[in-house]
């Protein structure tokens, strides 16, 4: 690398780093999440390692969790700290992948998609592991494609490593095997040919680590629930229809007028009606919102070129947009394209597996389709170089070069950053800080370790399990058994919204002498007042009660 390119390497970096961390400072309370890979990394700062890989999760960020959390002693900020290193580091592999692909140009660019990208700056301020998977699996597929150029056997192994780092992070990166394998053994055929031995082994040491540390796990998940599958997962098992499910509504919300259709139930009554092509769209859509909408256009001219030798010096001014129109096609029908096919491989099976995802599941989330969009933006980032190229054809004055850039690609960094800026750093759940309080309180006055909470109607009520370091327990209407659930469960503590409440199970509460009322926090709830209860159990119900 040049001068010029490790010093706009660094810059890129660093500005990375400073959105994350202003968003990891501002950001008051965890994500919904953030509960359950705090119980897995629990177990492994505990040095419970059978109970840590119990968790349905995969270990590798719970691990790096628990280490941090013996240094730093706090589980929010070191939880949030790894997704926030890891969500940085990406910036390497990606820009090293677009750099080795169309030049430093086009890798800064990519680069620059990926640090201001709204999901990807959230989820690395956050106790999430999709930073820490999308390192691994741009690490893989960089040192991969780097393999096949080279054939360099160190770097077979390292993608295997990658690999397997990115599998126990999250269970649908074996798809990088399922594409890379086929890759490695047909590339360069006629060389694989004549250095059978020589790539059989490179290959091995690919495959190897995988083998050797996956089949473990595989049988530690077989001996724990008798079923033999590659995660505990439940999307992962969904997807694959290892297991199933039917969405469904209670008699209750169908009647609400003018509800709001859930996704679910959407996705239900396409199947019913064979309009398998809506499920796509909505995948799709998925797509477009995690790579950013603005973002889009960049992609579309990334992936297309116009035909070479197409007389466009010769174009007169007045025609030159119809003539560069009728002269596109494909960046894929180039002779030099096999690196994008090599990428666009990766893309194709993992949309496979999240169409599958929300077909069997009747779900699609933004995160899970996160590792495509972040790909893409090798080609926006090919696509903004050009931009700017064309650019300075229109302006000629645009092409004087300021700090390593054209002044067309300045103004492109600029206006992209006036977009997306805002979108980054607007701080979420700022109206859930009562829950950290009520943690907080639970932690410093609770007269047992890891007290047992239960949260009565919101689902992200367990955040007040994490940040009391206990125990969650979730009861969902209707409320015809609670005191079936609170005899069986047998909580420190009780937690809920009063006005979530339906009248008799909030009297329930507060007229049994058993649930001493503790504490009340008046907050704004979606611009209404709102009011949070804690109850203490006086009297712990025994399980034949």
């Amino acid at each position: 690398m040049s001068g010029t390119e490790k010093r706009h390497l660094l810059l890129l970096t660093l500005f990375a780093l400073l959105v994350r961390l202003y968003v990891f400072l501002a950001t008051p309370v965890i994500g919904t999440d953030g509960y359950n890979w705090f119980h897995a990394t629990r177990s492994f700062a505990q040095g419970d390692f059978e109970a840590g890989l119990g968790h349905p999760i995969h270990p590798v960020y719970p691990i790096l969790f628990a280490g941090l959390t013996k240094l730093l002693g706090n589980y929010e900020v070191a939880g949030k700290a790894v997704a926030l290193i890891m969500g940085v580091l990406t910036v390497f592999p990606l820009y090293f992948l677009a750099r080795g692909a169309f030049g430093h140009y086009a890798g800064v660019f990519a680069a620059f998609f990926l640090a201001i990208n709204p999901t990807h700056v959230r989820l690395s301020a956050d106790i999430m592991s999709d930073t820490t998977n999308l390192f691994f699996f741009l690490s893989a597929i960089w040192l991969g494609w780097e393999a096949i150029k080279s054939g360099a056997w160190q770097r077979y192994a390292l993608a295997g490593v990658c690999v397997t780092l990115s599998y126990f992070t999250r269970a649908e990166s074996l798809a990088l095997l399922v594409v890379m394998l086929p890759w490695f053994i047909l590339a360069n055929i006629e060389e694989f040919r004549r250095h059978l031995l020589k790539r059989v082994v490179c290959i091995g040491l690919f495959i190897a680590p995988l083998i050797l540390l996956s089949a473990p796990y595989i049988f530690f998940i077989h001996k724990k629930t008798g079923v033999w599958h590659v995660t505990q997962q439940g999307a992962a098992q969904l997807a694959t229809g290892t297991i199933s499910t039917t969405p469904g509504l209670s008699a209750e919300d169908k009647k609400k007028p003018e509800r709001r259709v859930p996704e679910s139930e959407k996705i239900a009554r396409w199947k019913e009606k064979g309009h398998y092509h809506m499920i796509f769209v909505l995948t799709l859509n998925e797509f477009a919102k995690d790579f950013y909408q603005p973002f889009l256009p960049f992609l579309l001219i990334g992936f297309f070129k116009f035909a070479e030798g197409s007389g466009i010096a010769k174009t007169p001014p007045n025609q030159w947009i119809i003539h560069r129109l009728l002269s596109l096609r494909l960046r894929l029908a180039s002779s030099d394209s096999r690196v994008e096919f090599f990428l666009l491989s990766f893309f194709g099976l993992y949309f496979i597996l999240y169409y599958l995802l929300a077909y069997n599941a009747y779900y699609i989330s933004g995160r899970y389709v996160l590792p495509m969009a972040v790909l893409s933006f090798v080609w926006a980032g090919v696509g903004m170089e050009k931009a700017s190229k064309y650019l300075c054809q229109f302006a000629p004055s645009l092409e004087r070069n300021t700090l390593g850039f054209n002044r067309a690609g300045l103004l492109l960094f600029l206006a992209l950053l006036a977009v997306a800026l805002p979108k980054d750093l607007k701080i979420k759940r700022k109206d859930e800080v009562v829950k950290k309080e009520a943690g907080y309180w639970i932690k410093a006055n609770a007269p047992v370790k890891n007290p047992v909470i239960m949260g009565i109607g919101e689902l992200n009520l367990e955040k007040v399990a994490f940040y009391a370091e206990g125990e969650f327990r979730h009861l969902a209407p209707p409320y015809n058994r609670f005191q079936g659930f609170v005899n069986a469960w047998r909580p420190n503590y009780i937690v809920f919204y009063k006005e979530e409440l339906p009248e008799e199970v909030f009297s329930l509460v507060n007229k049994n002498e058993n649930f001493v009322f503790v504490k009340e926090w008046v907050c704004k709830k979606k611009g209404k007042e709102s009011h949070f209860l804690l109850y203490f159990m006086k009297k712990r119900f025994s399980n034949s009660s």
